[in-house]
């Protein structure tokens, strides 16, 4: 059976993965390869002086996954799990389904593979991956450590990204026609994939006028009353929000109510959308002769 090792040259600093019996090997991976056939990331030190890799996995069918870093960018979502050369498993920064009720929405995050673990990972014959990781919150917020298990031979990595809408009104009673209130929007991708062309899209109901609006957030047309925004790319693990003013036009309770999509699939539409509700009441003049 072959066994798999990693390291770095003594004369180069050259981080490499290899694969053998005991009295041959051959190379898997090294510095500045792209991470996966025909991708564009590498894999990377990054500071110069880390490791590249920090383990790798194999089983009697010639089966491998590498554990390491990359040169993305965003540091957060740099290190990542990659089965035969060819497969993105997972990586840092991917939501986890703790409660195993099919959707991501435990707040629960890959902060990064526990290093002194990733030694210790496995891949069974039968293809199952198990390896140690930390867990963060939205806020980075350290929750635990987590054993991973990966159905690698059947299970498909899903390829979604989980769009989540909140929204929030900075007075929700006003006193008078005439006078102004501004909801908050935000819209949040909770990944694992990023998503693209996201759209969001404010209709306001009637007793509501559109006044004005942040970061790029537009009426779609004058007086048309419906506000959207759009974002070519919103990363996995990342937010966009809003402001929309608005002045009562009527007296009332008005529930406005905004919603975002993106071309991913979405693994649960329920919390594409989210309202708040303003009420208009004008007070009335007690006083009494």
């Amino acid at each position: 059976m072959a066994i798999g090792s990693h390291g770095t040259t003594s004369t180069t600093d050259q981080d490499w993965v290899i694969e053998g019996s005991g009295t041959s090997y051959s190379l898997l991976a090294k510095h500045s390869d792209p991470i996966y056939t025909g991708a564009t990331e590498l894999w990377s030190d990054v500071d110069g002086f880390s490791p590249t890799f920090f383990g790798v996995a194999m089983n009697s069918q010639g089966d491998y996954v590498i554990v390491g870093r990359t040169n993305n960018a965003d540091l957060n979502k740099n290190v990542v799990a990659v089965f035969n050369g060819t497969t993105e498993l997972f990586r840092e920064g991917d939501p986890i389904d703790l409660d195993q009720n099919g959707q991501f929405d435990d707040d629960a995050f890959i902060s990064n593979f526990n290093i002194a673990f990733a030694d210790f990972c496995v891949l069974t014959d039968d293809g199952v991956f198990y390896v140690v990781i930390n867990l963060r919150s939205t806020t980075t917020a350290f929750i635990g450590k987590a054993l991973l298990q990966i159905d690698v031979a059947s299970t498909p990595i899903p390829s979604v990204a989980d769009i989540i809408v909140s929204k929030s009104v900075s007075d929700n009673s006003l006193e008078s026609v005439g006078q102004q209130t501004t909801f908050t929007i935000t819209v949040c991708n909770h990944g694992p994939l990023d998503a693209t062309n996201v759209t969001m899209t404010d209709p306001l109901p009637a007793g509501l006028e559109f006044v004005t609006a942040t970061n790029g957030a537009t009426e779609t047309s004058p007086g048309s009353n419906i506000v959207t925004a759009s974002v070519a790319t919103l990363a996995s693990c990342d937010c966009s929000e809003y402001e929309v003013t608005v002045e009562a036009s009527a007296e009332g309770v008005f529930n406005n109510t905004a919603t975002a999509v993106a071309t991913e699939p979405d693994p649960n539409g329920a919390n594409n959308s989210a309202s708040a509700a303003v009420t208009v009441v004008r007070l009335r003049d007690e006083r009494r002769c």
